[in-house]
């Protein structure tokens, strides 16, 4: 891959990126720090890895005494090592959400660096940063940037790993990604990185990635991180498998029992204003993607990317519980091809094959925050 250098700057693509990251925990912890936990939400995801800490069970979670069997435990042991050494405090509660955050962040970067140039890996992490819904979820009291973080790295690692000469370490990765995934939020851990590979394989006709990966390995650490928990909780609780699997993933999939019914196009919205301030560049991705042609899409990364945004979004509109917090998973990719369009120069976007712009101001109108970065990237 072309090594390409950015003009007036002193720091290499790699420092600039850990110097983003770096500014952006700084950031979101000073937000995390400066107001009350709000929300049953909040109070819970702190209360149960206290608890956790009280009674030493880190097996089965409990809430205010109570089984509490919604979620695996994760999320709540990263709490309970926080509250162990920060004690309870909105800070010590936001800390993981802020950490995943801005792990996310540095991967969506690496992912985009590797995909199509250090410049693009600097204006991923910084449009994904400071996206709305992202930026506020990384200062938020909840599973899901945890589980966003997972995700990207296991949708992330097998598409670094159809682009990358030693491909074993990225599929690896996937797998012990995916187990972290299950052990935040569940079978949907799984069922959506599946999902999306799935479709893209269909689409791209590149079945022979299947062929080289890693199966035995990789189940064999898929099993040993995800599955000891679940057998352990089913030999404490016989009504854990029941109330687990059955209720908390299909009930709450296909019916209307947790009471969270939204139109189909809710998550639509959510991804528009979620955007902010970004979402003006969303019409020339689709123009600039779609316009190349079936032919040339195919075979681009950029289909990966498109399926990593629709198999979430038509996934979840078809569920009967929707929540807007469910479809961050789909920020980093949209993120890189946000990027991309600072990459236009009356071809196709995301052509890994061309050097992009050295500047950003190669977009007209651009709003406010890329001023403020211009100098800085």
């Amino acid at each position: 891959m072309k090594n390409l250098q950015l003009n007036n700057n002193k720091q290499s693509p790699g420092q600039r990126a850990w110097l983003i990251g770096l500014g952006f925990f700084l950031f979101y912890l000073l937000i995390a720090t400066l107001f009350p936990l709000m929300g049953p939400d909040e109070g819970r995801y702190i209360e149960i890895p206290r608890e956790m800490l009280a009674t030493r069970d880190f097996i089965l979670p409990h809430l205010n005494g109570v089984l509490y069997f919604e979620k695996p435990p994760l999320y709540y042991w990263l709490n309970s090592l926080s509250v162990a050494i920060f004690g309870i405090s909105p800070a010590a509660a936001r800390l993981w959400s802020v950490l995943m955050a801005v792990f996310s962040i540095l991967f969506t970067g690496k992912l985009a660096g590797k995909l199509y140039g250090p410049e693009m890996a600097v204006r991923s992490e910084i449009i994904l940063g400071t996206s709305f819904l992202f930026m506020g979820l990384a200062c938020f009291n909840t599973l899901d940037m945890t589980l966003t973080f997972f995700m990207t790295v296991c949708i992330g690692s097998f598409l670094l790993a159809g682009e990358a000469a030693g491909k074993r370490p990225y599929f690896l990765l996937m797998f012990a990604a995916a187990a972290g995934a299950v052990m935040t939020k569940g079978l949907i851990g799984v069922v959506l990185p599946g999902g999306i590979v799935f479709i893209y394989l269909i689409l791209s006709g590149r079945w022979q990635l299947l062929r080289l990966v890693p199966w035995v390995t990789g189940l064999a650490l898929f099993s040993v991180l995800a599955v000891p928990w679940h057998v352990a909780a089913a030999f404490r609780n016989p009504d854990f498998l029941h109330f687990y699997f059955i209720r908390e993933h299909f009930l709450r999939y296909a019916t209307t029992i947790e009471h969270r019914t939204q139109p189909w196009y809710f998550f639509i919205v959510v991804l528009l204003v979620g955007s902010f301030p970004w979402m003006y560049l969303l019409p020339g991705v689709l123009k600039h993607l779609f316009s190349a042609g079936w032919r040339k899409l195919r075979h681009d990364n950029a289909l990966y990317l498109l399926m990593w945004i629709f198999v979430p979004l038509i996934f979840f509109s078809l569920s009967e519980s929707k929540l807007a917090t469910y479809i961050l998973p789909v920020f980093p990719p949209l993120a890189i091809l946000f990027a991309g369009e600072f990459e236009l120069s009356g071809k196709y976007g995301l052509d890994s094959n061309r050097k992009p712009p050295s500047r950003l101001d190669k977009v007209a109108g651009g709003p406010v925050c890329v001023s403020t970065f211009k100098d800085f990237i």
